[in-house]
């Protein structure tokens, strides 16, 4: 093979493989206790679309205490969430048995009027935050627990839904909150007082 027509061959893969890993989106679920979280998202979601369910993206067993049997119960809080234009408004568990013999549960986001994310011209950024609260007797996974996010009904393996991986999640600590620059400077100034007070108390009983 001629090299240089072996070197465009490279850099075309190249290209390729960037976009492919640029495309991949990652969620970030901030664990804010056993059953709340919060989620966002960084990366991008294009074609081909899954054969059902458009509106759809489905997170593989985020669970440390997973559904059973037929579980889709609502664990929507809020959300800011947006895929391109479509908005996120609705969250809902997907026990076992709800996709078929042998399947982890999942959890799904999705757009609640059906509207799907399809007719994508280029890839889409996914937005905002949404807050999910589980029931109580479920339990989110424990930090640093991953796994797939696909677009479409549950897992590649569920024929009936053909739904396509655009990603995975990673169950993240939450943020530990950082004193506003008011609050640090109203810190400050009680600290000041509280010496200034101490000092001229000291220098009362000295004149005693």
């Amino acid at each position: 093979m001629d090299k240089n027509i072996f070197r465009v061959m490279m850099a075309a893969m190249l290209l390729l493989m960037s976009l492919s890993a640029k495309a991949t989106l990652l969620f970030e679920i901030e664990r804010l206790s056993g059953t709340t979280a919060r989620v966002t998202a960084t990366g991008t979601l294009t074609g081909p679309p899954p054969v059902l369910n458009t509106h759809q993206l489905h997170f593989g067993d985020p669970y440390g205490m997973g559904p059973t049997g037929l579980d889709n119960r609502d664990v929507f809080l809020s959300s800011t969430m947006q895929v391109g234009s479509v908005p996120i408004d609705a969250a809902y568990v997907l026990g076992p048995d709800q996709i078929g013999p042998g399947e982890d549960p999942w959890l799904y986001i999705l757009n609640s009027s059906m509207i799907g994310f399809v007719g994508l011209d280029a890839p889409v950024t996914v937005t905002g935050a949404i807050f999910w609260e589980l029931p109580a007797d479920l339990s989110l996974a424990a930090i640093g627990s991953t796994g797939p996010v696909n677009w479409g009904y549950g897992p590649i393996t569920n024929s009936g839904g053909g739904s396509r991986n655009v990603g995975s999640w990673v169950m993240v600590a939450a943020p530990i909150p950082v004193p506003a620059p008011l609050t640090l400077l109203a810190l400050g100034l009680v600290f000041i007082g509280r010496r200034r007070k101490h000092a001229l108390h000291a220098t009362g009983k000295g004149q005693a």
